[in-house]
């Protein structure tokens, strides 16, 4: 997988948050701070699942997590560059 591949991961995925969580959603920073930490924690999670052999768990699952990490963050961009406007 390329750059191209990750880069249309995360736009799918920032796709996925708008319609869960809507569109142009704006919080101050320090509530992106937490909403990117505890997405930070379930990349955590997901390498302690693979590391301990949990049943369901995957490689796929700490890719998908950091996908979505990454998303947030992106969003929370998008929100910082929506407040200059």
């Amino acid at each position: 997988m390329g750059m191209d591949t990750v880069f249309l991961d995360i736009s799918v995925e920032r796709g996925r948050q708008d319609k869960k969580w809507g569109v142009d959603r704006s919080h101050p920073n320090e509530w992106w701070l937490l909403i990117m930490l505890e997405e930070i924690g379930e990349v955590g999670k997901a390498i302690l699942e693979n590391i301990f052999d949990y049943p369901d768990a995957s490689p796929d699952d700490v890719r998908r997590e950091i996908i979505e990490t990454i998303a947030v963050g992106v969003a929370w961009l998008e929100d910082i560059d929506r407040r200059k406007e």
